[in-house]
């Protein structure tokens, strides 16, 4: 069946809030990004562009080695052949998303809406951290801006440092791409921005989640594809009843509820130091530990990871899930993980990035970047890049709709690790005003 892939890149704030109304500028921001989506497309498949892109792009990116697609925009029929229906495939499913799909006549597959509200919620990896005994020292979930002064106290004391000082984040239930969260310091949480921020999302969600800010060392993020749980006959009868623990709250990761769930592959995950995306390496890593000591602490990150994934599944959802993680330094300097950061039931930009490896490299690296763009900028030219460095495409274009994007996204097959940091550092420098 072909598939319409339809990028709700805001599929948080669809789920977290009631009646969403998408702002504008979250709406030019999916339209910027919507071209990426060709990396997880089929050929034959379609991708819904809600403002048009530059002439003959999907043909320019089939060229350099991607799905051949189909762009479909607002004025055009996705169903262009009765006989042969058309399944939409959001980046993340929401009501929304169901609304979406009826408005423009494709079917819907089975889903389970509840299950993935719970899957994406801060509420569900903040009780998996706590049951697979990774939790922060120093996390709290709060119900009210009462509480805060005493829970920073509290975190502060578990970190062994002064109150005033201790720095924190709080996030809210929703959210994603450093969005929908709030960070500050102990001398800074009688601010009426910072109460009144808490109240609109505990009204909205019934809590926000406070945890101590990490010594960050490196993030990582592991892939999984989750199938429907299969149907067993019901003992004494002829029905079929789904495979599920009995308390699919929590973690469970003996086989018989592990068959569904597939390691995808494993990303570094690239942030800006205040936590926003900004890329992700596959096949290459670059931190400053030993190769032992990093193994070992993503062999720790899988195992728990495994075990977060497990648990979705048996909320009943199936579908791709990214699951983020940190090495960071505890208060003495020793170095340790939380493979259980964020938990994305839906695509995501790490998903991209394997993905392209997998097309274009599956025995190589690669490197998804973001790249700022001028607002005079409307080429799709990029510094050279030798076939020594590697492959280098532009995968979303400098125009779309007639304006000039805030950013692109460029993908880069490094011949090897090495040249691959050549072409990242040479990309991070470069001025595409």
């Amino acid at each position: 069946m072909a598939r319409l892939l339809y990028g709700n890149f805001d599929f948080e704030h669809e789920l977290g809030t009631p009646h969403y109304n998408r702002p504008k500028r979250l709406a030019r921001l999916n339209a910027e990004l919507t071209a990426c989506l060709i990396a997880i497309a089929s050929d034959h498949d379609q991708i819904w562009c809600p403002e048009t892109l530059p002439e003959n792009y999907a043909e320019r990116l089939a060229d350099a080695g991607l799905p051949a697609v189909e762009l479909v925009h607002p004025d055009q029929n996705c169903q262009v052949n009765p006989d042969v229906p058309v399944e939409l495939a959001p980046w993340g499913w929401s009501h929304a998303a169901v609304e979406f799909a009826l408005h423009t006549g494709v079917t819907v597959p089975s889903i389970n809406l509840d299950a993935i509200r719970k899957a994406n919620s801060r509420g569900f990896s903040f009780a998996l951290e706590q049951s697979l005994a990774v939790a922060l020292p120093g996390s709290i979930r709060l119900d009210s801006s009462r509480q805060l002064v005493d829970a920073i106290s509290e975190s502060a004391a578990a970190w062994g440092r002064s109150t005033a000082e201790h720095r924190v984040i709080l996030k809210a239930e929703f959210g994603m791409s450093g969005r929908e969260r709030f960070v500050l310091r102990g001398n800074e949480a009688l601010t009426p921005s910072v109460h009144g921020w808490i109240n609109r999302r505990v009204e909205q969600a019934g809590n926000v989640y406070l945890e101590p800010w990490l010594d960050r060392v490196a993030e990582f993020s592991t892939h999984w594809e989750i199938t429907q749980l299969e149907t067993v006959p019901a003992k004494g009868s002829g029905t079929a009843q789904a495979v599920r623990s009995t308390a699919p709250d929590a973690p469970n990761s003996s086989p018989a509820f592990s068959e569904n769930v597939r390691f995808v592959g494993l990303t570094q995950l690239l942030n800006t130091p205040h936590g926003q995306y900004s890329g992700s390496r596959v096949g290459a890593t670059a931190t400053e530990l030993p190769d032992d000591e990093l193994d070992r602490l993503l062999a720790e990150i899988k195992t728990a990871a495994e075990q977060a994934a497990v648990a979705a599944s048996l909320l009943g959802y199936a579908g791709p899930v990214g699951i983020d993680a940190m090495i960071y330094r505890d208060a003495e300097g020793a170095l340790q993980t939380r493979p259980v950061q964020d938990i994305n039931a839906r695509w995501s930009m790490g998903r991209i990035a394997l993905a392209l490896q997998q097309r274009l490299a599956p025995t190589g690296c690669l490197l998804l970047l973001r790249i700022p763009l001028s607002s005079s900028d409307t080429s799709d030219e990029l510094p050279i890049v030798t076939p020594d460095d590697g492959q280098l495409i532009r995968l979303t274009p400098a125009v779309v709709g007639n304006e000039s994007c805030s950013e692109v996204l460029v993908a880069v097959v490094g011949s090897s690790p090495q040249r691959l940091a050549v072409v990242e550092r040479r990309l991070r420098s470069y001025d595409l005003g």
